[in-house]
């Protein structure tokens, strides 16, 4: 992307909303200039009483987008506590309607103990509930920065960040809508959620009912991403060494086997997977993004298993493995 075009960007917006208060100005400016002495009359008075009028109506067209804007965001954030409340209300009758046909259905939902069943993350909401009474605004801002965290995160680990160039929240949530993973109406959502959030970071006037409201509507948003199946990946062994052979005599030079602990979505199942890799940053537990370099193929190979030591067969063909600490996203 060109260096300019953020700057052309904020210029094409701001020609829109001057240029019909700068011809008013000049046409008041023009009938002040007339109406004066030929003695009175010089272009630097007709550029001051130019200048006057059009900060005038800058100012009176800028506090006029800006109310409307306010009433606007607070007609959505309206709209969607309404919707949310709706639907929490359609949950409840269920439910009170199940528990009426079948009790025992209500009960065989319930969660059987700790054990069996893991929680979800709930860490990321936990720090922004954690931060609530100290500071709403804070709230909002703590959230910003854990949805971001885990969008980013969630579009590494899975391959999904093709496509979507720089992680923003906007781009990211817009790309797992195109996916599929999401549903649409999430973006609407988001879209309310940065406009407070964005408005507060710049010093503009947010209520305390407005960043509530849309500390409420991200932690709806923060959920939904982190409810979303994702494998995970950890280093089981950082790199052992590859042949080209199944006798394991021929040792492949410059490649290691990185071998994979991969996690499958509902955290029921571990596999091992091992790639090819000249990458030497991997550490033994550490989670790792889904990244590949298409560049460096191998091909049928063996790999000395890191526990038993045994040579067993590790891939007919594969791409170079690079995958990155998640934690540095």
């Amino acid at each position: 992307m060109s260096r300019f075009d953020q700057p052309l960007k904020v210029f094409r917006k701001v020609f829109a909303q001057a240029w019909i208060p700068a011809v008013i100005a000049l046409a008041y400016a023009a009938w002040e200039f007339s109406s004066l002495l030929d003695a009175q009359r010089t272009p630097a008075g007709l550029i001051r009483s130019w200048g006057l009028t059009f900060f005038l109506i800058m100012w009176f067209v800028s506090q006029w987008l800006r109310v409307s804007k306010q009433i606007t965001d607070a007609e959505q954030l309206k709209s969607l506590q309404q919707g949310m409340d709706k639907s929490l209300g359609i949950l409840e009758k269920l439910t009170e309607v199940a528990a009426a046909e079948s009790p025992s259905l209500i009960r065989s939902m319930e969660p059987i103990s700790d054990e069996t069943l893991p929680p979800p993350n709930e860490e990321p909401v936990s720090r922004v509930l954690n931060e609530i009474p100290k500071s709403p605004k804070g709230a909002l801002l703590v959230l910003g920065a854990e949805l971001e965290r885990e969008l980013r995160q969630l579009l590494w680990a899975s391959g999904w960040i093709q496509g979507v160039g720089k992680a923003t929240i906007t781009k990211s949530v817009d790309h797992l809508v195109q996916l599929g993973v999401v549903p649409a109406n999430l973006g609407s959502s988001v879209s309310v959620f940065l406009d407070i959030r964005n408005r507060l970071l710049h010093g503009y006037g947010v209520t305390d009912d407005e960043v509530l409201r849309a500390v409420d509507i991200g932690l709806t948003i923060l959920r939904s991403v982190l409810a979303i199946p994702k494998e995970e990946n950890r280093v089981y062994h950082p790199g052992v060494d590859v042949y080209e052979d199944e006798s394991g005599h021929i040792l492949r030079s410059g490649i290691k086997a990185v071998v994979l602990e991969s996690k499958s979505p509902g955290g029921s199942s571990k596999t091992l997977r091992v790639f090819p890799t000249t990458r030497m940053h991997f550490i033994k537990g550490q989670r790792v993004s889904w990244e590949w370099n298409m560049a460096v193929v191998v091909g049928k190979s063996w790999y000395r298993h890191p526990d038993t030591g045994q040579i067993i067969p590790a891939w007919h063909q594969s791409a170079e493995f690079v995958g990155r600490n998640l934690d540095d996203f």
